[in-house]
């Protein structure tokens, strides 16, 4: 008896979603010169997923001229766990149709150009997601960089940017709105007076995450939000937040702009004997894997981080298709209520 695993085919994909070879080539292969029904597309997708389908990436780069790889650029570390999750999103949508991601730089190389546009004009990528903008980019930097896929007719997507894209598709999260929520629910417990420690920074997620406090805390007469900043790389976190609690009469919740700031918020409670949620809530407007292992299990905002991946990768493949990447998308947040609040 043979044993050995039969190849799954694009007929086997086109029996189980109940459509034809041609349609199905027309579906993984990308064809710009196809109009499919989004349920179609979908439900090919589909087929292709639950049958185990790989694509021959050789021979289909050889018959469409594409190189079947994307460029993801960040000067983020792979290390972050927002990172990965951001990764797994795009990684859905590409997968089954036999893309492989290409981590790039952006640093100029002796060519003077960066690194994916390199690559893209050698033809080794098909298209590129920006992830993240850090605070160090500057607008002029921004500029250039519009200005260099602009000439070269990169089809990219900016990913959680929060800037101005000279007109390309731009996938971002609503921190404001995140915020909005998080002080929101503290306003509704009955907290009147409550703390916000938030980094001073060019970042737009920050200036975002303030005024959706400001914004939760203006539409109650009686509530109070106490700002208190410091400076990343130059103040003492621990410090900081140590000072922050001694002086905690001013307020009855506290909620931190990033995870490790509400993490350390709790460990500092315990050492200085306040009963958290009892006489101080706590709440991250940001949020990690670790959330549940501690003590109390913190509650915080959830990120839509697999969704911007997601959707980001699927504008990406409109353009690259051929289609209008339709208009860009602000992706809401939610609230994981554990045990801190």
């Amino acid at each position: 008896m043979d044993h050995r695993k039969k190849n799954v085919t694009s007929a086997d994909v086109a029996k189980k979603a109940g459509v034809s070879r041609a349609t199905v080539s027309y579906i993984l292969n990308n064809r710009r010169d196809s109009r499919v029904a989004e349920a179609t597309r979908s439900r090919v997708m589909e087929a292709a997923e639950s049958l185990g389908y790989q694509p021959d990436i050789h021979a289909r780069a050889m018959k469409t001229g594409c190189s079947m790889a994307i460029g993801i650029v960040s000067r983020r570390s792979v290390t972050e766990s927002r990172f990965t999750r951001v990764l797994h999103g795009v990684r859905e949508q590409f997968h089954a149709r036999g893309y492989t991601l290409t981590l790039c730089s952006d640093e100029i190389s002796s060519g003077g150009k960066p690194e994916y546009l390199r690559l893209f004009l050698e033809k080794r990528l098909d298209g590129v997601i920006f992830l993240s903008r850090l605070e160090d980019e500057t607008a002029a930097e921004m500029e250039t960089r519009l200005h260099w896929i602009t000439d070269a007719r990169l089809p990219c997507v900016f990913s959680d940017f929060h800037m101005q894209a000279g007109g390309f598709p731009k996938v971002d999260i609503d921190y404001a709105q995140g915020a909005y929520t998080a002080i929101r629910h503290l306003l509704k417990k009955g907290h009147r007076n409550i703390g916000l420690f938030i980094p001073t920074s060019d970042n737009p997620q920050e200036e975002q995450r303030r005024k959706g406090a400001e914004q939760a805390v203006a539409e109650i007469p009686d509530a109070r939000l106490i700002l208190y900043t410091f400076r990343p790389g130059k103040d003492d976190l621990g410090a900081a937040l140590r000072s922050v609690l001694m002086g905690r009469s001013g307020f009855t919740a506290l909620a931190g702009a990033w995870i490790y700031h509400s993490a350390h918020i709790l460990q500092l409670g315990a050492q200085m004997g306040i009963r958290i949620p009892d006489e101080l809530a706590v709440i991250s407007l940001a949020d990690d894997h670790y959330i549940h292992i501690l003590q109390p299990r913190l509650s915080c905002v959830n990120l839509p981080l697999y969704e911007l991946g997601h959707e980001s990768a699927g504008k990406l493949l409109e353009l690259m298709e051929g289609r209008e990447a339709g208009e860009d998308r602000k992706l809401p947040c939610s609230l994981c209520l554990l045990d801190s609040c």
